[in-house]
């Protein structure tokens, strides 16, 4: 990020610091040299201008001041920016900048849980079609694991592999009876599951950014105003603010208003 105005201090000032791809670190300075990363474990110069951060840093849980010939690194407050840092290409780390109650740069390096990438969602029919990447091989025994808001499996539902991907289906007819809400969505077993994330998670409130599909019920035919064609919303894919894919299960009482848009993630194979 670009920052306007520069400090009147003797510390040396950043002028550009960013990390947009979960993985490398951009740094612009207002003065000649090269910056240093100053942390628990030692001090890591930094390449230039782009630095390689997975390959630079210790894999463990740290922060890092930002310094320059041994002083820290100053950086005007940050803009309002509705994007974050997104994970690591591989999902297994979080990088983050932030701005110190002294006005300086500061890094942090954080590892986060495996999960699975969804790699393409689509409608086929009247369900969603889920195709999926595990954080490693296709464990035996696979399912798509349906979780409720404490993490207890509601239901498993079959899945097909190949090619180290996997391939599901979601229908009304999947959905746990009786149940209203959140649904976590997850891939694995029901004792040993990861949850499913996107690709890039670098929006704020990427529910909010991003339209997925929703599954639609038949309406009732009621007092016959409404014809056999008219569909309701049952269901609705979503994002939570992890960016981790959830489905909220539509109380009778909720299901009214226009049928959101439906926008294909990738191609499925």
């Amino acid at each position: 990020m670009r920052f306007a105005g520069r400090r009147r201090t003797e510390d040396p000032v950043a002028a550009y610091a960013g990390i947009l791809d979960g993985r490398h670190l951009w740094l612009s300075l207002e003065s000649d040299g090269v910056a240093e990363l100053r942390g628990p474990s030692g001090t890591y110069p930094l390449t230039g201008a782009v630095t390689d951060l997975l390959a630079l840093l210790p894999e463990s849980e740290a922060t890092y001041d930002v310094v320059l010939a041994g002083a820290p690194l100053g950086v005007a407050p940050f803009p309002t920016d509705p994007t974050r840092v997104p994970l690591s290409p591989d999902g297994r780390t979080q990088l983050r900048l932030e701005r110190t109650g002294t006005g300086h740069l500061r890094l942090g390096r954080r590892p986060v849980p495996p999960t699975a990438l969804l790699e393409a969602i689509e409608l086929r029919g009247s369900d969603v079609h889920l195709t999926l990447r595990p954080p490693g091989d296709v464990r035996p025994g696979s399912h798509l694991v349906l979780l409720d808001a404490d993490d207890q499996v509601l239901s498993a539902l079959p899945v097909t592999a190949h090619g180290g991907h996997v391939e599901a289906l979601l229908g009304v007819g999947d959905l746990p009876a009786g149940y209203f809400g959140v649904v976590r969505l997850a891939l694995g077993t029901e004792t040993d599951w990861v949850r499913i994330r996107r690709d890039r998670s670098d929006l704020a409130d990427p529910h909010r950014a991003v339209l997925l599909p929703e599954l639609l019920d038949a309406a009732d035919e009621g007092d016959g105003l409404l014809g056999s064609d008219e569909v309701v919303p049952r269901a609705r894919f979503r994002w939570n603010p992890d960016s981790l894919l959830v489905v909220r299960v539509l109380d009778p009482a909720e299901r009214s208003g226009p049928t959101a848009p439906v926008i294909p993630i990738g191609s499925a194979s």
